[in-house]
């Protein structure tokens, strides 16, 4: 009996982790609340939001800092909503001063409520810890004709420019999901947007300003600089708006400092 499936893995870990355990151990060595919190946050959006929806095959994994979702590749339509709920749990992470790296990989794996093993997860791992480097969610270019094979040609075209929107190509050559200005459409309106992208600048603004770590500086670093390009992209053209979304808006643009070309990915 052939055990393994043919599975879509989403593999994630959260930045920081270590420090953010040794800060709370070290505050109250009997208590470690924000980093369940964190943990039963992921899992109930996951379990109680998404999975009752509409998943069949949808499992969750959690063990240390990282998460393993998978689902049976036939699953019409999950690669797409998956992404989708990507998206939203980015957002809502980052209103907690919380980051993510990932990977998103295809192949054969077996995943149930005990166990998960398999070539796909180790190829969701390799490419999240060799690959990813930087705050990013990488994708095997291999996912999208896999999608394409699980719908119509009339229903792939029409979820084609949804994917284009979502993803960018980096200077690596890796597709990633695009947290900045790709987002926007995410939001109801600007003004969430912006509250957004407030928040995303105080995150990478506090570890540069905190941070003495050569390697956590580069990743920042990178995440200034898709920050800023994101600014120049979209912000640029925000004219005629409010008080309130004004205020909003320099507060963002206040962090557009020159900087010099430093790339972790090269």
């Amino acid at each position: 009996m052939d055990l393994y499936q043919n599975r879509i893995v989403f593999f994630f870990d959260i930045l920081g982790f270590r420090d953010l355990v040794d800060k709370e151990y070290q505050n109250n060595q009997d208590n470690c609340t924000n980093i369940l919190n964190i943990f039963k946050f992921i899992r109930k959006f996951y379990e109680d939001e998404i999975t009752e929806k509409y998943v069949k095959s949808k499992e969750i994994t959690f063990f240390s800092d990282s998460v393993i979702i998978s689902f049976e590749e036939q699953e019409e339509d999950q690669f797409f909503k998956t992404l989708f709920d990507l998206q939203i749990l980015i957002l809502r992470l980052v209103k907690r001063n919380i980051l993510i790296r990932g990977s998103i990989s295809y192949g054969k794996l077996f995943h149930d409520d005990d166990f998960i093993l398999g070539p796909a997860f180790i190829d969701a791992y390799d490419l999240e810890t060799k690959k990813a480097i930087v705050p990013r969610i990488i994708c095997d270019k291999d996912i999208i004709l896999q999608a394409h094979k699980n719908k119509d040609n009339n229903s792939f075209q029409q979820d084609l420019p949804y994917l284009l929107e979502l993803f960018d190509i980096d200077i690596d050559g890796q597709l990633y999901v695009d947290y900045y200005d790709k987002l926007r459409g995410v939001f109801d309106d600007d003004k969430q947007y912006f509250e957004y992208m407030v928040s995303l600048k105080n995150i990478i603004a506090a570890t540069l300003n905190t941070s003495t770590s050569h390697n956590i500086r580069s990743k920042y670093l990178w995440m200034r600089e898709k920050f800023n390009k994101s600014v120049v992209k979209n912000f640029s053209k925000s004219i005629g708006v409010s008080h309130d979304l004004m205020t909003l808006f320099s507060q963002v643009c206040r962090f557009r400092s020159m900087l010099t070309h430093h790339s972790v990915l090269c």
